[in-house]
Order: C-alpha cells, then sequence, then structure tokens
C-alpha cells in the first residue's frame, strides 16, 4: 500500500464528504505519515446535525494487520441519523427506527484489521453516553411487557435525559444498570447485546400512571 512508503504531514479542510449514506461537512485536521504509525491529530467533522471530532494513531507496522488507536468526541448528533447513516451498526434489534434524540458521548476505541478485513472480535471500546430529549419507540424487549402490562406507553417511552457508560468487547454491548425516567413509568435496565442481534436485557417498570 502506498502509506508504507509515505512520510509527511497534512493539513487541510473538505467542505463536503459523501460515502454511501453517510455525510460529513468542514472536515479539518493535520495527519503525520511516518514509515510505521498514521497520527490523526484535533480531526473535527460536523454530521448528523452535530459535531464530532477525534485524536487517534493508526498503526501499520505489519502489512498484514493494522490498529487504530483513537479518542473520539461526539457532541449533540441526532440519534435516528446515525443509525441509519450506519446501517444500524449492521444489527437489526435497534434500529433508526425505534430510536430519537440527541447523543454526546466520549468514546475511547481500540479496533484491528487483518488483511485489510475488520476484526469485530477485537474490537473494544468504552463510551460515556449521555442522551437528551430520547425516544425509544416500539422496541421489542419494551413490547414483550405488554403481555403482562397493558400500558400503551410502552410504544413510546420519553425521557428528558439518559447517561451510561456503554462498553464494546468480544462482539458484545455490555449495559451497566441504568434508569430511564418518563412521565408513565420509570424502566430500570441492564443487559447485552451481540453483534449477532442476540440479546439479554434485564428490564424492571416500575408504573406512575396505570
Amino acid at each position: 500500500a502506498v502509506f508504507y512508503r509515505l512520510a509527511g504531514s497534512v493539513n487541510g479542510v473538505v467542505k463536503e464528504f459523501s460515502y454511501k449514506k453517510f455525510h460529513a461537512a468542514g472536515i479539518s485536521g493535520k495527519v503525520l505519515f511516518l514509515p510505521n504509525q498514521i497520527y490523526f491529530n484535533n480531526i473535527r467533522l460536523s454530521a448528523e446535525n452535530g459535531t464530532a471530532g477525534a485524536n487517534g494513531t493508526l498503526d501499520i507496522s505489519q502489512p498484514n494487520r493494522s490498529r487504530l488507536d483513537a479518542a473520539i468526541s461526539l457532541q449533540q448528533l441526532d440519534l435516528t441519523r446515525l443509525f441509519y447513516e450506519f446501517d444500524n451498526f449492521n444489527q437489526s434489534a435497534l434500529t433508526d427506527k425505534n430510536l430519537k434524540g440527541k447523543i454526546t458521548a466520549d468514546i475511547s476505541l481500540q479496533a484491528m484489521w487483518h488483511e485489510n478485513r475488520f476484526n469485530a472480535d477485537a474490537l473494544h471500546a468504552v463510551a460515556d453516553v449521555s442522551v437528551e430529549n430520547g425516544e425509544l419507540n416500539n422496541f421489542e424487549p419494551m413490547l414483550a411487557l405488554a403481555t403482562f402490562i397493558k400500558v400503551k406507553e410502552l410504544r413510546n417511552i420519553t425521557f428528558s435525559k439518559m447517561q451510561n457508560q456503554i462498553e464494546i468487547r468480544n462482539r458484545k454491548v455490555f449495559i451497566p444498570a441504568m434508569d430511564i425516567f418518563s412521565s408513565a413509568l420509570n424502566v430500570h435496565l441492564s443487559g447485552t447485546h451481540g453483534f449477532d442481534n442476540v440479546i439479554d436485557y434485564k428490564v424492571q417498570v416500575n408504573l406512575l400512571r396505570l
């Protein structure tokens, strides 16, 4: 690859960028090329009606394997558009049809590629996530509770703010216990969500209004 023969740095601004469904604008930052490393410094862009920033290092010291270490900051991104533009992160249990709100997150990420193919088994990320003015709509695990609780608010759960720290490892998303407060019910939720769409959620519902 040409990257293995490059040395130097690039500063610049890209006004518009599109790839498949993803669209970004105002991309700026500095990229430093060294024989075995590529450094991304102060990368900034506007996307999904919010902004994002990143700093990171791509280790290309081995021709058949590369590793990315990155710190990513998301500010007020539209959650529906984020899931839509990234094809719901290749899963179908929780999609852009179920989610609304503005997401802010600080993410520490490690990712690997082998023979130019992304290695999902090696992905590790920890994210401090906050969602404001959120909605969880027609989410199957919640609708399953309607077997025991006949309350229409299960189809549309709205909340002013939700915060949690989420970890991704071993092809699973780990969700620590958290509370979602809405006008009709409070939900205590925890569990795991696998890349293969196998989910294991533990849900406690406290009704405020029948």
